[in-house]
């Protein structure tokens, strides 16, 4: 597995390394495979006002989850890919910060 993160290396090492160790991570603080290969956007500032960031943001808060100090391109909104050799699986792109991924969805590889 590798993961791909919106962060500069001296934000993703600790992140990672106390979260998932075992994965290796690529830091891509400019959002370039976000962009290119996902197709995901970048959001506007208006887009922040919608209810729903909002609902998203005060229910993480209540567990206990933060934004803390942005890294990278703060803007690049997420996604997901599973890669089986050359054949994408499974894609996920963002349509707002609200939204992620239905994890049930993932295909599982052997």
């Amino acid at each position: 597995m590798l993961l791909f993160a919106l962060a500069k290396p001296a934000d993703a090492a600790p992140f990672f390394a106390a979260r998932w160790p075992q994965v290796a991570v690529v830091c891509d603080p400019k959002g370039r495979f976000h962009q290119d290969l996902l197709r995901s956007r970048r959001a506007r500032f208006w887009e922040l006002l919608r209810p729903s960031i909002w609902r998203r943001a005060m229910a993480a808060k209540r567990k206990g989850h933060g934004v803390g100090v942005p890294s990278g391109d703060a803007w690049r909104l997420g996604g997901a890919m599973v890669v089986a050799s050359d054949q994408v699986m499974w894609k996920f792109v963002a349509k707002d910060f609200a939204e992620h991924p239905d994890l049930a969805a993932v295909p599982r590889l052997r």
